[in-house]
């Protein structure tokens, strides 16, 4: 892709955050809590358990890329993920 560089990580980010939206959107009624913080915080570590902690244990065992980078990339999702989940339980509810 021509541009500048790292567009086709932001457009990367920007495209799984649409995803992460609709997901929430639409398993929103299934999702554990009382309020939206709690269904944000809840849908956002279970994606990070289910989408990042898979990805980082591949990287880990399969790409030569230093543990603490890999520990660094895991605990920045571990606090990412579930803010993006409470951002966009707030927009649309719970």
């Amino acid at each position: 892709m021509d541009g500048p560089p790292g567009l086709a990580f932001q457009i990367g980010g920007f495209l799984f955050n649409i995803v992460f939206a609709v997901v929430y959107v639409l398993l929103r009624k299934g999702v554990p809590g009382k309020n939206k913080l709690v269904k944000g915080l809840v849908f956002g570590l279970c994606v990070w358990a289910v989408g990042m902690l898979p990805w980082m244990f591949c990287m880990y065992y399969f790409m030569t890329v230093a543990t603490e980078v890999i520990i660094y990339w895991t605990i920045l999702g571990l606090v990412e993920i579930p803010i993006t989940g409470v951002i966009i339980a707030a927009i649309y509810g719970g």
